[in-house]
């Protein structure tokens, strides 16, 4: 992990646990937001219990460390929080596979919002629904 995060916890006076490594490593290692659930399933030996993940994955993201991704599944996911290039998902709504969409055009209108209204964003995000090309077949 890298020493920028770990400074990050020690700035706010909590401590760099292996928990905590853990999670960041499973989230590091994922192509999409994985739930709590998922998070857990990734442990091979020495699961944490549901409420630590929660727990810890709450405060990562009022580090801004990690970011939560609410997909409207009735829970939500969470992915590295990457502010050099924020992500968009496009979700299946067939299978469910999440993959990540890394163009935005959406600063022009970030712009625009500044303009007319004199509101400056600090972030946004966006979600695609549809059905993915092997469940159209």
């Amino acid at each position: 992990m890298t020493n920028d995060i770990k400074k990050v916890f020690r700035n706010n006076g909590k401590s760099f646990t292996g928990l905590r490594s853990s999670l960041l490593d499973i989230l590091g290692a994922a192509s999409s937001p994985l739930s709590p659930k998922e998070i857990r399933d990734s442990f091979s030996l020495n699961k944490p219990d549901l409420a630590s993940i929660y727990r810890n994955l709450s405060l990562m993201e009022s580090l801004g460390i990690v970011d939560c991704v609410d997909l409207g599944e009735g829970f939500k996911r969470y992915e590295i929080s990457r502010p050099e290039s924020h992500r968009h998902h496009v979700i299946c709504r067939s299978c469910g596979k999440i993959e990540d969409v890394h163009e935005c055009g959406l600063q022009e209108m970030e712009k625009k919002i500044f303009r007319t209204t004199g509101f400056k964003t600090e972030k946004h995000r966006l979600e695609f629904f549809g059905v993915c090309a092997v469940c159209r077949k």
